[in-house]
């Protein structure tokens, strides 16, 4: 839009991204009309077509700082815009929510660095969901979300303005729902090794790019592993030991269902003491 308020042929609308990839093609043709324009100036205002060639091989990130400038910020730009876009898709998911939720403890705030060993950063919720869907299954997954819906719009009847998502968190259906999926999730953490290995390498893949300095050093390695599944599975390994708790887990999940969760935790606690001495010896040796 012009000063005086006129608007221009905009063209089809662009989303957050596309606008910030156009907005850096124009700045970068700005900084080619400048220079462009000083050549001239030294031509009396004629440019032949080497002197085109010329000034265009000295308008390139490495050879002109304004535009190497240009390039660093609008990469930092749109890895937020992508990041912000994450966190909005996230909002509209309730069942994601009900999820992550269960570790919601171990995330840095927005605009906060984790510490390796200590915190997540939230850019870890990504790879989860990803590696939750992978285990789960896309048409299960879809199931276990129309469930939850279901029990959003029914608690809304019942709560209208009031509905809490702190309160839904502690709904008696949306803790079963979460038990249902984690109870399902556990045979494949007969492996634990194997599991934590294939876990870090898909965290790694589907994390969005880092947004802010000193983001880049966090990873979700051997210990966040651990840390993710304790924070998941502290309830319900509470519950098996909870003698009226584990009769109800019997009635719905059946005595073979739980020891496959049994055997998954004692595994995963075994795991973790190797995982942890592990990296006791590599500290002490210095390495």
């Amino acid at each position: 839009m012009s000063e005086d308020g006129d608007s221009k042929d905009q063209g089809p609308a662009l989303g957050p991204g596309p606008a910030k990839v156009a907005e850096v093609i124009e700045s970068a043709y700005g900084i080619l009309d400048k220079r462009l324009r000083e050549h001239a100036t030294f031509r009396d205002g004629l440019i032949q077509t080497s002197d085109l060639t010329a000034v265009r091989q000295t308008v390139t990130p490495s050879k002109n700082r304004e535009l190497l400038n240009l390039v660093r910020s609008a990469w930092a730009e749109m890895a937020s815009i992508q990041a912000t876009e994450f966190w909005d898709r996230q909002r509209r998911f309730p069942l994601e929510r009900l999820l992550v939720q269960r570790f919601d403890h171990l995330l840095v705030p927005h605009g906060t660095n984790a510490v390796q060993g200590e915190s997540f950063s939230r850019r870890a919720i990504s790879g989860f969901l990803y590696a939750l869907m992978q285990m789960v299954g896309e048409d299960l997954f879809e199931d276990y979300r129309a469930r939850c819906k279901e029990l959003i719009d029914e608690t809304r009847r019942t709560e209208g303005d009031a509905f809490d998502w702190k309160r839904f968190y502690d709904n008696a259906g949306a803790r079963v729902l979460v038990t249902d999926i984690l109870v399902y999730i556990a045979r494949y953490f007969d492996d634990v090794p194997k599991r934590r290995a294939w876990m870090i390498d898909i965290f790694e893949r589907a994390m969005p790019p880092a947004t802010e300095t000193g983001e880049d050093d966090w990873r979700f390695g051997d210990i966040e592993f651990h840390m993710l599944l304790d924070s998941l599975y502290a309830d319900l390994g509470r519950s098996l030991l909870d003698d009226a708790a584990l009769e109800r887990l019997r009635k719905r999940y059946g005595a073979a269902s739980l020891r496959t969760v049994a055997q998954a935790l004692e595994s995963l606690k075994i795991d973790r003491r190797s995982v942890e001495a592990t990296a006791a010896a590599s500290k002490n040796s210095g390495a």
